[in-house]
């Protein structure tokens, strides 16, 4: 075996979670390499115990005002664009607090919550538009399973932005959600404020 494979299989077996990392205090070099040799292993250092790395860190952000009825990408503390929204009527509000875009779908079918039925993707009557980016998943007030993301509307529904007139999630323009979707990404975080 080689000194680079050595150290592959060294490095790879260190990163290991299911290894204690305390058994790769010291390596010995295998195959042709000698001690002196400038390949050849000898200490790694101790590494941290926990998590081996951070995790990812995305600056940009999400900032939904209910009262305002306005929905603010961030990249760190920077603005970078605002688009007015519609929100949760009472009795059906958009869920306050910090979220994370679980889903992001471009032309998503749509389901009825109380009653079976489908409108299909592209379907003009589709309440979803073109877009949905999906940022809750919990339970409706009624105790049923229930969702709640931004999405597009439907051209009877536009005077609706601006107002609080949704079962929950976030309506927008078609040509801003269109737009958003490009920026955000999953994983990214939502925060939700009066």
């Amino acid at each position: 075996m080689s000194v680079v494979s050595a150290i592959a299989l060294g490095l790879s077996s260190a990163f290991s979670p299911a290894l204690a990392l305390d058994s790769f205090e010291s390596l010995t070099p295998v195959g042709s390499a000698t001690p002196s040799s400038s390949l050849a292993l000898r200490t790694l250092p101790r590494l941290p115990q926990g998590d081996l790395l951070p995790e990812p860190v995305n600056p940009r952000w999400l900032q939904l005002s209910l009262s305002q009825k306005k929905v603010t990408l961030y990249s760190g503390d920077t603005v970078l664009k605002t688009y007015p929204v519609a929100v949760g009527r009472p009795g059906r509000s958009t869920p306050i607090g910090e979220h994370k875009i679980l889903t992001r779908y471009k032309n998503p079918p749509w389901k009825h919550w109380d009653k079976n039925i489908l409108i299909p993707a592209g379907d003009p009557e589709n309440p979803l538009g073109t877009r949905w980016i999906g940022f809750w998943s919990g339970k409706s007030p009624a105790g049923n399973p229930a969702v709640a993301g931004f999405h597009g509307t439907t051209p009877s529904a536009r005077s609706s932005v601006g107002s609080a007139a949704s079962s929950g999630c976030v309506r927008m323009y078609k040509e801003h959600i269109e737009e958003l979707f490009d920026l955000v990404s999953l994983g990214m975080t939502v925060k939700v404020v009066q």
